[in-house]
């Protein structure tokens, strides 16, 4: 039902660049944008491979808005980004659908993204030991990446080794909302993400 009230939207960009989105967590306790943030965004500025939208959780400027103003004004002329700090799109799954492939740490909201697997990058800048932690499951989910020096090829990669990540991507959705993704993904789907994002919070 979600994918359907989007279906017929404008394209986000002017080309047809795979998206990617970056959408970081918060907390620096747990967040890639402390440590790694802006060279994510300049990365992205200065290729011409893949299109960009930065929709980090609308809680990380809450207190630093003049900061969010900054990015935007220093990335927002590029075409291939979009800097939304925290407007409806940012929230109604109009990126998480549109995007072909999701950058993050350790927001939830890669649950949202993959009611349609997709590949997924997750950025390890806190050099967490991450593995068996049960924290840290969404992890299984793509490459993990500890350096920015391994992000650009991890990025290239991620499209060709997709593949390695389906099945995984597959159960995790199953056993989160309930149904098998993508094909029983309607109006239950819909009302699934919807009651687990109020949960949440």
């Amino acid at each position: 039902m979600v994918r359907r009230l989007h279906a017929h939207g404008l394209p986000l960009f002017p080309n047809t660049r795979p998206t990617i989105l970056y959408n970081p967590h918060f907390s620096p306790r747990l967040s890639s944008w402390h440590r790694s943030g802006m060279a994510v965004l300049d990365y992205f500025a200065h290729q011409e491979k893949y299109n960009l939208i930065f929709a980090p959780h609308y809680r990380l400027f809450d207190t630093h808005r003049l900061k969010s103003n900054g990015i935007l004004a220093r990335y927002g002329m590029h075409p291939h980004m979009i800097i939304d700090p925290g407007s409806d799109r940012s929230v109604d799954m109009s990126y998480t659908l549109a995007a072909d492939l999701y950058l993050g740490d350790v927001s939830s909201q890669v649950s949202e993204f993959l009611t349609k697997p997709r590949p997924c990058i997750f950025l390890n800048t806190h050099r967490v030991q991450w593995r068996g932690n049960p924290n840290y499951e969404n992890w299984t989910l793509g490459p993990v990446v500890s350096s920015m020096d391994e992000f650009a090829l991890t990025l290239d990669r991620a499209f060709l080794t997709h593949a390695n990540f389906l099945d995984r991507q597959k159960e995790y959705i199953r056993d989160t909302f309930g149904f098998a993704a993508p094909e029983d993904t309607a109006a239950k789907g819909a009302k699934s993400i919807i009651d687990f994002l109020r949960l949440i919070g």
